[in-house]
């Protein structure tokens, strides 16, 4: 099985000492990922290993629970789920919230205990296990919005973003990541993927969605009251990066794992990064994403966040007509400024960079590149 780290590796050439360790790299993750697979097998995948396209596609069908899935027939339900997929704090909630506001439709979730309740309405009556209403919990309450006609924005996370966790649960490969796109909070719970119709791919930059990550992970200290926590890993750049020294040296184990397949200068360079398994699991998350979306032939809009504050009005109208939506509320004031990169140093970001182009796959790197211009002096 394939990692998808970069689906331009076959045009590599091993001729010199520089695309030697580049393959190493390759080598490295096609490594990580045969691990995952073999500890998924039994509950994600069949033990075929075949790698051609046929059997790729079979074992695509087989877990989407319809073998005969047939992309040229896809009909049935309406309103359609378009799925809203985000590699976490990148945007999703004020992404969600604004369609609410400006369609007055509801939305949807894959995760069904996010609303507080365990009795979360689902979308379709005949799949209980998802997706469900995002504002209607109550399953006796009435929706205080009203029903879309034509596609329901639905969020998932998939797989891959588990931000304190130990390597196999966080690296995935593509059977697994499609299963976790369709699971509600067991991976047993998990609806069939001929409901998803489209997709909206959210995009933020690296550097600020990592920071919003560890911002997202301070609010759970508040919420437990972990006062020493709080103390150490303040709302700041010193406490961000206190917060990424512990998260570095409790959670490195893929160190002994890079150190076989690069030099000690590659391993050296990714352990000074703060944080540096978040922008593996970002790379990792994002090219999954594109494979998952091209594989169950859907269309899929791209949105990054930083679209919404350089034209507001333009992008949700875009947004809109994706989703076959009209403009019939108000909007919701989209709050400027949330930009973070100034917590890397220069020569971090520019160690980001090289590294997250040798991680990335062509479709990724196309739509990452753009954050990683440096001025001639800061």
């Amino acid at each position: 099985q394939k990692l998808f780290f970069r689906s331009r590796s076959s045009h590599l050439k091993v001729n010199n000492k520089n695309n030697i360790m580049k393959w190493g790299r390759l080598v490295l993750v096609s490594f990580l990922s045969l691990v995952v697979g073999f500890m998924l097998a039994t509950e994600f995948s069949p033990t075929n290993n075949d790698t051609t396209t046929t059997a790729f596609h079979s074992k695509f069908n087989t877990i989407r629970g319809d073998s005969s899935y047939d992309k040229d027939t896809r009909e049935g339900h309406w309103p359609r789920i378009a799925w809203l997929m985000t590699f976490p704090n990148s945007g999703t909630t004020f992404t969600q919230s604004m369609i609410r506001s400006v369609s007055q439709r509801d939305t949807g979730t894959n995760y069904k205990k996010e609303g507080g309740l365990d009795d979360a309405k689902p979308i379709y009556a005949e799949s209980p296990n998802g997706p469900f209403w995002a504002t209607s919990w109550n399953v006796t309450s009435e929706h205080t919005l009203e029903t879309p006609t034509s596609y329901v924005l639905t969020k998932t996370h998939c797989g891959g973003r588990c931000g304190t966790c130990r390597l196999p649960q966080y690296v995935e490969n593509p059977h697994s990541f499609l299963l976790r796109c369709r699971s509600s909070t067991k991976t047993d719970h998990h609806y069939d993927a001929s409901l998803v119709h489209k997709s909206v791919h959210l995009i933020r930059n690296p550097f600020d969605n990592i920071v919003s990550r560890f911002h997202h992970t301070r609010k759970q200290y508040v919420k437990n009251n972990e006062t020493e926590k709080l103390n150490l890993f303040t709302y700041s750049k010193e406490g961000f990066r206190n917060y990424c020294s512990m998260v570095n040296d409790e959670f490195g184990e893929i160190d002994k794992e890079i150190k076989r397949f690069t030099g000690p200068n590659i391993l050296d360079a990714m352990k000074s990064i703060p944080c540096y398994q978040d922008f593996f699991r970002y790379a990792q998350w994002h090219n999954l994403a594109f494979v998952t979306t091209d594989d169950l032939g859907i269309p899929t809009h791209l949105l990054h966040y930083e679209d919404y504050e350089e034209n507001f009005d333009e992008t949700v109208n875009n947004l809109l007509k994706f989703l076959d939506l009209e403009w019939r509320g108000d909007n919701i004031e989209f709050i400027k400024g949330k930009k973070y990169s100034t917590y890397f140093t220069l020569k971090e970001r520019k160690t980001v960079a090289s590294l997250m182009k040798e991680l990335s796959s062509v479709k990724t790197w196309n739509n990452i590149e753009h954050y990683f211009t440096f001025p001639a002096t800061i």
